[in-house]
């Protein structure tokens, strides 16, 4: 099986353990995902961990906007590389669809350029491998959940 791993860094050969659990074991791990249009989001500024999407059990990626224009201003004339990995024998999946994690470091077969991931997605968008849920669309009570889910996550943070 292939696995994709989207990242704004050049020239990696070998994917390290540098992300870790969302759990309270906090384990090292390498993500991956067999959805090439699921690995764009995660070409990204790292400093901006605002990934909103998920794959829907239909197969699509499903991302949802939780500000107006997110996904232009997150991803327009944003470069990075998908890079393509073969199962060392111990990937394992995990709990959230599609996504896939190595405790070990992951040799890379093949690397591809992707000049602009904002271009790259709505070229998804075009053929329904991925549904963008536009803020604009969202009821006022929608946007009401998005506004409360936000400032919860600031107060977590320590962000007031």
């Amino acid at each position: 099986m292939t696995f994709y791993h989207g990242s704004p860094i050049a020239n990696i050969t070998e994917l390290g353990t540098r992300s870790f659990t969302h759990d309270e074991i906090k384990s090292s791990m390498v993500y991956l995902t067999q959805s090439r249009a699921y690995a764009l989001f995660y070409i990204r500024d790292l400093d901006v961990n605002y990934v909103t999407c998920d794959m829907t059990k239909e197969g699509y990626v499903r991302y949802y906007e939780r500000f107006s224009e997110q996904l232009k201003t997150l991803y327009r004339d944003r470069s990075g590389y998908l890079y393509k990995c073969v199962d060392n024998g111990g990937f394992e999946q995990t709990p959230t669809r599609n996504v896939w994690v190595s405790k070990n470091p992951v040799i890379i077969e093949s690397v591809e350029f992707i000049p602009d991931v904002y271009k790259e997605i709505l070229k998804y968008e075009e053929t329904g491998d991925i549904k963008v849920i536009r803020y604009e669309i969202l009821t006022d009570e929608e946007k009401q959940d998005v506004y409360e889910m936000i400032v919860c996550s600031l107060y977590k943070s320590g962000l007031r």
